[in-house]
């Protein structure tokens, strides 16, 4: 029990809700990434119905019960409530509320066809739901302005929010790494897995076949080994990132190593390369999205405030 109850007081600690404002705009930011390219490339036909110029069979969901089935107009109906629920979240207004209802809405448009998604759908579903569990309006927000008069207030939540947000991050490259279980990937194989993707023509972005020569081909190698072992290790950067709290009398050797900032730069240097090369939609958008957890809120501070000073441990 005394464990138990150490655990609770840990999750419980207050601390600054700045961190999560900011994963509260980068959300916001992210549904719009999600959905605005599918329109935007006049793809908007895989929300449809086939009876009503779609491209698929799509079986009606509670969302679209007045309609009866997912017709163009229910479809774009949802579209712009979660759009404009998005532009609410990046502005901070409405709280939970806003929160439940970009879900609700984003379940309603990019869930009603699985052949039209990816896996990133699931992880801005879960971002949304650690919203509407969290309260991510309370600093950095129109809410906080109409509250207290001030964009910017000093505010306390709880700590478990923020872990959430980090720990459904680490959950993801965790099992991911996991998953990645063939001969290409896993350390004594022949790392190729990078080099066979890019060659592939649903995820490339031009012609890869210059990476058949060296030094890229090595190049694709390392990438690999890296990419597996980042993933497979992340619950490190869990315990890294506990370390670092302000507070924390243990996990010395994980700050003083720069173990939370070393995982986040490689973290950062794998979804720009992805972004440059590899046709994965905004995966990586969203993913990037849950880093601002990642930064302590005083590091936010120093960042909106005065000169930053990432890495800073208060006492």
């Amino acid at each position: 029990m005394i464990g138990w109850r150490r655990w609770v007081d840990w999750l419980t600690t207050p601390e600054s809700a700045l961190s999560l404002a900011i994963f509260r705009i980068a959300s916001g930011i992210s549904i719009w990434l999600v959905v605005v390219p599918t329109l935007r490339d006049g793809a908007g036909v895989v929300w449809v119905d086939r009876a009503f110029g779609g491209v698929s069979r799509l079986v009606a969901s509670p969302w679209y019960a007045p309609w009866g089935a997912v017709t163009p107009g229910a479809s774009a109906g949802w579209v712009a409530v979660a759009l404009a629920a998005a532009t609410a979240l990046i502005l901070g207004f409405g709280g939970r509320v806003t929160a439940l209802v970009a879900l609700q809405a984003c379940l309603a448009v990019v869930d009603i066809n699985p052949s039209a998604g990816g896996s990133y759908d699931e992880l801005m579903f879960n971002g949304l739901w650690l919203l509407v569990l969290g309260s991510g309006s309370q600093t950095l927000s129109l809410d906080a302005w109409l509250r207290t008069g001030s964009v910017l207030p000093v505010s306390s939540i709880g700590r478990w929010a923020r872990f959430l947000v980090v720990f459904q991050l680490m959950l993801v490259y965790t099992t991911t790494g996991l998953q990645k279980v063939s001969a290409h990937w896993v350390p004594g194989g022949g790392s190729t897995a990078l080099y066979y993707i890019l060659q592939q023509p649903t995820w490339q972005l031009g012609d890869n076949t210059w990476l058949a020569f060296e030094p890229w081909f090595s190049l694709t190698r390392l990438g690999t080994m890296v990419t597996w072992l980042w993933e497979v290790s992340a619950p490190l950067w869990l315990l890294a990132w506990a370390a670092s709290l302000p507070g924390a009398a243990w996990g010395r050797w994980l700050v003083v190593g720069r173990v939370r900032e070393a995982y986040a730069a490689i973290g950062l240097v794998l979804h720009f390369a992805l972004l440059l090369v590899m046709n994965i939609g905004p995966f990586s958008w969203v993913s990037l999205s849950f880093y601002a957890a990642l930064v302590h809120p005083e590091e936010w501070q120093s960042v909106l405030t005065r000169p930053a000073t990432w890495g800073s441990r208060s006492p």
